[in-house]
């Protein structure tokens, strides 16, 4: 219920920032583009503190290929603390992905990425290897433009694995941000 309740919240704030911006004339499609820039530079952040406490950081930068074809790469960490157990469960994941975009229509975009991410818990103890995980994710977005150089993007992504040692739920929703350089 929970995770329901902060994607719809994160939504709205979506929405209501989109409305202000395009309300104000900031939207770069009616202002003639957004310049030159072909490198973007942004990502998605995450804090929450309490019983289940997380810290994630995914910077990521993406390169236009063509005005439609974008390519990009993004470095993930998250650290991830549950007292709900006893000793506390402590794990630390890390990696990076590589990915492309195709702007199907304006802003509405097709999204493929492969990431590899490495992970070591604290139940694991010290004599067991690091654990790795490759994700291949598909799915659609959409770039809300707020400002010249600036946009936020929200992206619908399917684990296409689906297997036992995904991540998550599947379907997913990636909430970030960009500006151009």
């Amino acid at each position: 219920m929970r995770v329901h309740l902060i994607i719809y919240r994160a939504l709205i704030i979506l929405l209501i920032f989109s409305g202000i911006f395009d309300a104000n004339g900031q939207n770069p499609v009616s202002n003639g583009g957004n310049g030159t820039s072909r490198l973007y530079l942004g990502g998605n952040f995450g804090l929450s503190f309490g019983t289940l406490s997380t810290v994630y950081i995914a910077p990521t930068i993406a390169y236009g290929i063509t005005e439609k074809l974008y390519a990009g790469s993004r470095i993930t960490y998250q650290y991830l603390s549950d007292r709900r157990y006893v000793p506390y469960y402590n794990v630390s994941t890390y990696g990076g992905s590589l990915f492309l975009r195709y702007y199907v229509f304006q802003d509405l975009f097709a999204h493929l990425e492969y990431e590899k991410l490495f992970y070591k818990d604290s139940y694991s103890g010290n004599n067991n290897p690091i654990s790795s995980y490759d994700g291949l994710y598909a799915g659609a977005g959409y770039r809300q433009w707020i400002g010249p150089r600036a946009y936020t993007t929200i992206l619908l992504l399917f684990d296409l694995q689906n297997d036992n040692y995904t991540f998550g739920i599947n379907p997913f929703i990636r909430i970030g941000m960009g500006f151009g350089i």
